[in-house]
């Protein structure tokens, strides 16, 4: 079985332990900044890896890490089940599918739109107004720059 279908698996199972919608964001903040913090320290994930430290001492650091991010329940029983199984690595991957079923159970959109040079928020709000009257779901915005580009926008739903 390939990573993304397991991520997946693990995406799916999170999204059906949330009832509630209000609560998916929440719970995709704190696994998307658990994600982000494994990239940004590297040496942490390495711990989390490091087989001659003992499982419990490895998932207690993982705790505390989803401790001072206040991680809610489903998302922290989530990355402990994940470290459990062997999983964790797989952590960026099931955070993008996950991202993709709170945007479909929220009614929203992801959209990418490039500038040649960087968009203020404010700049970007009537964009995404538009975009949202365009097609008629919830706009969830990225933006980067490309400096290759003349004028105007590209806007990639």
């Amino acid at each position: 079985m390939t990573n993304a279908l397991i991520a997946d698996r693990y995406a799916k199972a999170l999204s059906a332990a949330i009832p509630n919608h209000e609560d998916l964001d929440a719970n995709l903040d704190a696994l998307d900044a658990l994600s982000d913090i494994f990239a940004e320290a590297p040496q942490l994930f390495g711990v989390l890896k490091d087989a001659s430290i003992t499982v419990n001492v490895r998932q207690s650091v993982l705790e505390a890490v989803l401790k001072k991010l206040e991680a809610p329940v489903p998302a922290h029983n989530a990355a402990v089940l994940m470290f459990r199984r062997h999983r964790i690595r797989l952590l960026p991957i099931a955070v993008q599918m996950f991202r993709r079923r709170v945007d479909d159970r929220c009614n929203r959109v992801a959209a990418m739109v490039t500038s040649a040079i960087p968009l203020t928020d404010e700049q970007a709000a009537p964009l995404a107004i538009g975009l949202q009257d365009y097609i008629g779901r919830e706009v969830r915005m990225d933006r980067r720059v490309d400096e290759a580009i003349v004028g105007g926008v590209i806007a990639e739903v």
